[in-house]
């Protein structure tokens, strides 16, 4: 019974550790919000412009943007999405490159260059896209993944 009761006393001790590290940056003027782990990334400050936040890993090797902005050139996520593409000198054709469109809703992300890896998730709701945006080198892979399928998971269109 004491040992049971140590596992479950140090799995609570990781747990709140862990959700310690783990903080949530929202943005009330394009309304979205996302969590990030405090641990591995620095908060740079809002924008000026107030639409999002830039993230550095501790190392310098990670960033993140996150940003919102109004669609005042009337685009189409498709549109956007192939925008995005071409400037990350990413063919949509490529097998190598992972890319769905949704309804509301897209995600692509690829090796741009030989050594960068991208991932951009973008929602488009009344009129404002909604940008999550990681860039990391290659060797980085596994860190990198990791803050990406967290951070992607809790990124979140607030209308």
């Amino acid at each position: 019974m004491t040992l049971l009761r140590n596992h479950i006393v140090i799995n609570a001790i990781l747990i709140t550790a862990a959700a310690a590290q783990v903080k949530t940056y929202v943005n009330e003027k394009y309304a979205y919000r996302v969590d990030y782990p405090s641990a591995e990334l620095i908060a740079k400050g809002e924008a000026d412009a107030g639409d999002g936040q830039r993230f550095v890993s501790t190392d310098g090797k990670i960033t993140v943007l996150v940003w919102g902005q109004f669609d005042v050139l009337d685009e189409t996520l498709a549109s956007k999405l192939a925008a995005a593409l071409k400037r990350d000198k990413l063919a949509a054709n490529d097998p190598k490159v992972y890319k769905v469109q949704k309804p509301g809703w897209y995600v692509y992300s690829g090796v741009k260059g030989a050594a960068m890896i991208v991932y951009e998730k973008t929602f488009l709701t009344d009129g404002v896209f909604k940008n999550l945006r990681f860039e990391y080198p290659v060797a980085e892979r596994t860190r990198g993944d990791a803050i990406v399928k967290s951070m992607a998971a809790s990124f979140q269109d607030l209308h």
